[in-house]
């Protein structure tokens, strides 16, 4: 009995502990001037428009979606080394990414990155910014003219 308390207390404790992605570009000037998304391993997703705002738009990513996020962020060494571009652009946006995992937490922001990862990363998360009407609906697939949802 006390094994069974045990283990249900720790699948309590450790629900929705797992690793989780977070995006945001903040561009005053720019409609939205923020917005944020987060996403889980398993494809949960929440968009929002201000850092602390109560009410998120949530959505679902397919697995398959979800896991090449994930991936581009594996190959990112999840945001553990600069990805700004030495090249001087005009200002798009102060873009952050960052890694959480329990107690293990990186994060690396940029205006311009040329990382091919880091530029397909910040496409997809801007998909999903950029999708907030049809987000119950999310899925992201190519197409010969680029990405339609």
């Amino acid at each position: 009995m006390k094994w069974t308390l045990f283990l249900l207390f720790a699948n309590v404790l450790f629900a929705g502990g797992g690793p989780r992605l977070f995006y945001s570009r903040s561009f005053p000037g720019s409609v939205p001037a923020y917005f944020q998304v987060t996403l889980d391993r398993s494809g949960d997703a929440e968009y929002r428009e201000a850092p602390d705002e109560d009410d998120p738009l949530k959505f679902h990513l397919t697995e398959a979606e979800a896991h090449e996020v994930f991936g581009l962020a594996e190959k990112l060494d999840y945001f553990k080394h600069p990805l700004e571009s030495p090249v001087k652009v005009a200002f798009m946006g102060t873009k952050t990414l960052r890694w959480e995992d329990g107690d293990r937490k990186s994060e690396v922001k940029f205006n311009y990155s040329e990382d091919p990862q880091a530029r397909e990363l910040v496409d997809w998360f801007e998909r999903m910014g950029n999708r907030p009407s049809i987000a119950s609906n999310w899925s992201a697939r190519p197409s010969t003219t680029g990405w339609e949802c």
